[in-house]
């Protein structure tokens, strides 16, 4: 028999994985391709004679291919491992940015370059680094996976500052050289020397118990195996609970990201000045991270679903404030809990799949997850855009983003948790060798 000892004295590794997930993400397709894009907007544009929207198009293409890819990126982090998915995405990405140096004058280079970077940079994103995450903890899951947040909301207010610095110093082509080099320099080695795909290939178990055998083996040294618990993909494509959470992101996501995408214009047609707008901007930014801290601080004790519908909660609000207020105090109300919502939902989207589903689809699960809200980003700004041209006022599209949060709330209610008991369980298989099951 094997029985687990308590928490040993020395630092619990998986917090070295979490520190490499930080680093990681730090110089994902996020930051490195779609936060500083807009500083290269003007650049492309004069170097290629042609215009802004022909330009943006690389973007589009990139992040339709990003979206995408998503799924795929989890099952392929399920089947083979999160460090190997997480290797090849980043020598190719840094890879496909140091080629964007070499831009020729055909704008088809440009189109090829994003198109590709777009679905291999997926490979980049929270989706691996969560599938590998949520294997080294259980009771700590929640802040472990606050790592991703606090990357994505240092990265998006470093690299806009970083590009536009470059571009001015030493030109967009270094600028572009600069960020494949550094994707090569950071992520692969710290990808390659701390990530471990789960804490059993150490003798540790989840949140730092470790593993003491009585005996190595029921009948001499083979050691025994670690069978990962949870419905497979296949089973949990056909539950209600999935296709709930699944479109609960994504109207909340299309929600929020519209607001988001369209505030500096709300405000300033509300008569704030363009620099409080970026001000208002950059506070959701920061609340972002916030947002996804204590979110995973309170997952941890709490049930998360009742956490993510406070959350979600707060950010309608925001919405019903920025919908009907007209106060100097709305702006900051709307960027504090729309900000907050946010940032949570990232940080919740991973806990909930974990803990409705179990770990053993956990990577793809959360890549159509991660795709949802993705897309939702991408819809909830074109919708929006659409009602003002039509109607020429933001205010029936708050409406229905109003009622789409409320319904994204609702949508939580009804999960269903897949196992509640914390830890490693023992159980015996039918062929009588002993497994442990999480």
């Amino acid at each position: 028999m094997r029985e687990y000892t308590g928490k040993t004295d020395r630092i619990f590794y998986g917090w070295w994985v979490a520190l490499a997930t930080f680093i990681g993400m730090l110089l994902a397709y996020g930051q490195v391709v779609i936060f500083p894009f807009g500083f290269f907007l003007k650049p492309l544009t004069e170097a290629f004679g042609c215009s802004r929207g022909e330009v943006s198009l690389a973007l589009s293409l990139s992040s339709i291919g990003f979206t995408l890819a998503q799924p795929l990126v989890g099952k392929l982090a399920d089947r083979y491992g999160s460090r190997p998915v997480i290797l090849c995405a980043a020598f190719i990405l840094g890879t496909g940015l140091l080629s964007l140096s070499y831009l020729t004058s055909t704008l088809w280079h440009l189109y090829l370059i994003y198109l590709l970077i777009g679905p291999i940079g997926a490979g980049t994103t929270p989706v691996p680094y969560v599938a590998v995450i949520s294997r080294w903890f259980n009771k700590r899951r929640g802040i472990a996976l606050s790592s991703i947040n606090l990357a994505q909301g240092v990265g998006s207010t470093l690299f806009p500052l970083l590009t536009s610095h470059l571009i001015a110093s030493v030109g967009w082509r270094h600028t572009y050289a600069i960020f494949g080099v550094l994707v090569w320099l950071v992520v692969l080695p710290t990808v390659a020397l701390l990530i471990r795909e789960r804490p059993e290939e150490m003798g540790l178990l989840p949140d730092g118990g470790r593993e003491t055998p009585r005996e190595s083996s029921l009948s001499g040294g083979e050691r025994l195996p670690f069978v990962a618990a949870g419905m497979p993909f296949s089973q949990a494509r056909r539950t209600t609970t999935f296709w709930c959470m699944i479109l609960a992101f994504l109207l909340m996501s299309a929600s929020i990201q519209g607001c988001l995408m369209h505030l500096p214009a709300l405000l300033t047609d509300r008569g704030v000045s363009p620099e409080r707008a970026a001000f208002f901007v950059s506070l959701l930014g920061i609340c972002f991270v916030v947002g996804g801290l204590t979110a995973g601080y309170l997952a941890d004790r709490l049930e998360a679903k009742y956490v993510t519908m406070g959350y979600f909660l707060g950010a309608t609000a925001g919405v019903v404030l920025l919908w009907v207020g007209q106060g100097r105090g709305i702006p900051y109300l709307f960027s504090l809990l729309a900000g907050i919502g946010m940032g949570a939902m990232v940080n919740l989207m991973a806990y909930l799949i974990g803990r409705c589903f179990g770990p053993a689809a956990l990577g793809e699960l959360y890549g159509y997850a991660f795709g949802a809200m993705a897309l939702g980003g991408g819809v909830g700004p074109i919708f929006m855009g659409y009602v003002f041209d039509y109607t020429g006022s933001y205010s029936a599209a708050l409406e229905i983003f109003v009622l789409a949060t409320v319904l994204a709330t609702g949508l939580i209610g009804p999960l269903r948790v897949y196992r509640e008991e914390e830890g490693l369980k023992r159980e015996e298989s039918p062929s009588k060798s002993l497994t442990y099951i999480r």
